[in-house]
């Protein structure tokens, strides 16, 4: 029994883990990507509203 417990303790211990580490890279680099959408989608909106 304390075989399984502690293979599960590994395994949930692993995928939290391995979890918070891609979450916080996919932010950190999503992030300055998100931001370049958003100021492209702004200049097209600009562009669209001021032509002649």
């Amino acid at each position: 029994m304390t075989g399984y417990t502690i293979f599960w303790i590994i395994v949930i211990v692993f995928s939290i883990t391995s979890f918070t580490y891609m979450s916080v890279k996919m932010l950190y680099r999503g992030i300055p990507e998100l931001l370049e959408m958003f100021r492209r989608l702004r200049e097209t909106r600009f562009n669209r509203n001021n032509k002649p």
